[in-house]
């Protein structure tokens, strides 16, 4: 769930400001006219209207949707259609769990609504035999402070080890990527989620979300089970549903952050002197044989990108989680990992997914971008306009004794959950970015736990290195 970002796209940035310009490129000047601090200059209109007349010409608005194509994910279907179709990476894919999956999907324009959003979808397995659905819907109410009511219902087969990323930005190649291949890697789950949701700029800088979810979860995998004291081992075993009811609370705050609005999306442009917070608590109900019916959750998570002068620019990401109840393994936090090929930033590229749990967590992650410094230095590179970029990504936390060993049904059976030990997992890399003015290509390496025993379901140990391709476009 992403509460927090655009209203109507997947993929666009947080929207936080309650001054954001009102229909930027929506087609019509007069705001802009009326409110323009100074009168433009004659040379400076004639730029403008160059600059107009180059986004009309057909080879620069093909450019520009495929550029919009890899973003968003979306295709509009003619220039005044009232739907456009995606994300066409998730259109089809091959999973040892589901087959072959194909998807349709498309969500509305604002030539069908400037104020409603409709995102509806569905799939089928050829392997499964299920078909899957979901509808979002998004109803903008004012947009001086961004006032956003949405609701969504999704029956859909979601990986357990990709659950609990409440952060994580969209990845619209990640999000297809990981939809390939070992599905059964990340623990299967039949889940149908019902939420509604209403967010709120409360004052310049600081917004605040409040979403209400139910999830029914029916777990499709088996589980090596743990004996009780004094008993056999019972095997393995398909742990029970689960049924959640949560009220999630979320705040934002980014003091100077720009947003522009175009049609029915906000977006935030230009770089940030200060940090990014962004503060979720989550109080939870548990239909469940165990007597603690209610859990707690909380994470924090700060983001920046630091000018280095001549080095470059870094960005950084800290974020802290931490769950002091005693809870079921579906609601302890999994580290996104990556058994994919594709990089991403949000993530632990060389951690297999469900490597480890914990309730409590500390994470940094940093990406250092060293535009032309080194590259620019090694001749016939320098033409190639290829820059450096180094990261490093740090994993410290644990799982408390109560959640060691978690229940999975109400005849006893339990297993042993994986844990991070004394030592933080670490992983280095360096890469090129900017091949062909958008492919990265990323060298990883893992510092510690390395030469890690087998954890994925096919007996497959995680690897001490690896390369990641991943598309990205920088200004």
């Amino acid at each position: 769930m992403s509460t927090l970002t655009d209203a109507a796209a997947d993929n666009a940035g947080p929207s936080v400001l309650g001054g954001a310009l009102p229909q930027a490129g929506s087609g019509g000047t007069g705001y802009f006219d009326q409110n323009r601090p100074d009168t433009l200059s004659l040379s400076e209109r004639q730029t403008f209207a160059v600059l107009d007349s180059a986004r009309d010409l057909p080879s620069v608005r093909s450019t520009l949707d495929w550029i919009d194509l890899f973003i968003n994910g979306y295709k509009r279907v003619g220039d005044n259609s009232k739907i456009e179709v995606g994300p066409i990476l998730n259109t089809f894919s091959f999973n040892n769990f589901e087959g072959g999956r194909l998807r349709l999907g498309f969500r509305t324009t604002p030539f069908f609504s400037r104020n409603w959003v409709l995102q509806p979808y569905v799939a089928y397995g050829t392997k499964d035999q299920r078909f899957k659905y979901g509808l979002r819907g998004i109803y903008i109410a004012e947009r001086r402070h961004w006032t956003v009511f949405s609701g969504e219902y999704r029956h859909d087969i979601e990986q357990y080890a990709l659950l609990d990323n409440d952060f994580l930005s969209d990845n619209n190649l990640f999000a297809a990527a990981s939809r390939w291949g070992r599905f059964k890697e990340g623990l299967p789950i039949m889940r149908d989620l019902s939420l509604v949701s209403l967010q709120r700029d409360l004052f310049h800088g600081f917004t605040q979300t409040a979403t209400i979810r139910y999830q029914n979860s029916v777990p499709q995998f088996r589980v090596q089970t743990e004996p009780r004291p004094g008993q056999p081992n019972p095997g393995e075993a398909t742990p029970d549903r689960i049924r959640q009811t949560e009220l999630v609370l979320e705040s934002r705050y980014a003091p100077d952050e720009n947003l522009v609005q175009a049609e029915n999306r906000r977006r935030a442009i230009g770089l940030k002197r200060w940090p990014v917070f962004s503060f979720r608590y989550t109080f939870g109900t548990l239909d469940w044989f165990r007597g603690n019916n209610t859990y707690h959750k909380y994470n924090l998570l700060v983001t920046h990108s630091v000018s280095a002068g001549h080095l470059g620019r870094l960005n950084y990401r800290v974020e802290g989680s931490y769950i002091p109840s005693e809870v079921v393994y579906l609601i302890l936090k999994t580290p996104l990992g990556n058994q994919t090929p594709f990089y991403n930033a949000n993530s632990f590229n060389l951690l297999n997914y469900f490597e480890f749990v914990t309730d409590r967590s500390v994470s940094l992650r940093l990406d250092h971008h060293f535009e032309g410094v080194i590259l620019n230095m090694i001749p016939g590179v320098r033409a190639l306009n290829w820059r450096l970029v180094a990261t490093g990504n740090l994993l410290y936390g644990g799982l408390t004794d109560g959640n060691q060993y978690s229940p999975i049904d109400g005849r006893g059976n339990q297993f042993l959950l994986p844990s991070l030990g004394k030592a933080p997992y670490i992983e280095a890399g360096y890469g090129i970015e900017n091949i062909f003015k958008f492919i990265r290509v990323d060298f990883i390496h893992r510092v510690t736990y390395r030469n890690a025993p087998p954890t994925t379901r096919n007996g497959v140990a995680p690897p001490n290195f690896g390369i990641k391709v991943g598309a990205q476009f920088r200004l």
